[in-house]
């Protein structure tokens, strides 16, 4: 709330919008008062634009949230959401353990599969893993010969493709690996640059 105490020496005030403290007491307040880099006061329109100092900046928020800026966090709420339907490779500490995890999947899998159904997964992460050794497509294939599967990582910035996933993305110019020449080698660790993952990411099926 506004300190009846505080002289008009806001800078800024933004009134007309949904703010949200961070104060458990007092969660939502419609305007903000701000000198320089430093919120001066929370609370009411009235209230904040008395704080206004002459030249002061006033900005309607015409009903728009504003939140503290130091709240450094982020939701992927649509791949969380898919990644609830994939195999789940988290918690996994070895690549033993991880290949295992798919084969139980698959031998529950009660849905009729065929050869062109891709097999999704996400989690693993080598850090966990004592060789800490990027998993590779011939090891895949070891559990998933016959069909394309492609696991993301737990970053999201690697994946873990098999051979027939590599078949069907194709082969990518040093265009498209940004000069790392082919990135679909079906032996080394998949890059865990963004750009291969993402070029075989558009070869999957969007999801229904």
């Amino acid at each position: 709330m506004a300190n009846k105490e505080i002289p008009m020496s806001a800078t800024i005030v933004m009134t007309n919008g949904r703010i949200h403290t961070m104060d458990p007491a007092n969660p939502l307040v419609t305007a903000v008062a701000i000198r320089g880099s430093q919120i001066l006061a929370v609370g009411s329109d009235e209230g904040m634009k008395a704080l206004l100092a002459p030249g002061g900046e006033w900005i309607d928020l015409h009903g728009c949230a504003v939140t503290p800026g130091l709240i450094d966090a982020h939701v992927h709420f649509q791949w969380f959401s898919l990644g609830l339907q994939q195999i789940n490779l988290d918690g996994t500490r070895s690549l033993k353990e991880a290949l295992q995890r798919i084969q139980t999947r698959l031998n529950t899998e009660h849905r009729p599969l065929n050869t062109e159904t891709w097999l999704r997964g996400r989690g693993w992460r080598i850090d966990d893993w004592p060789s800490k050794a990027f998993p590779t497509a011939a090891q895949l294939d070891t559990v998933v010969p016959d069909r394309p599967a492609f696991f993301n990582d737990k970053s999201g910035h690697a994946a873990w493709v098999n051979s027939r996933a590599l078949r069907l993305a194709g082969n990518m110019g040093e265009s498209e690996a940004g000069g790392k020449g082919d990135a679909f080698d079906p032996q080394p660790a998949p890059s865990a640059d963004n750009r291969p993952a993402d070029h075989r990411n558009r070869r999957q099926p969007e999801y229904l």
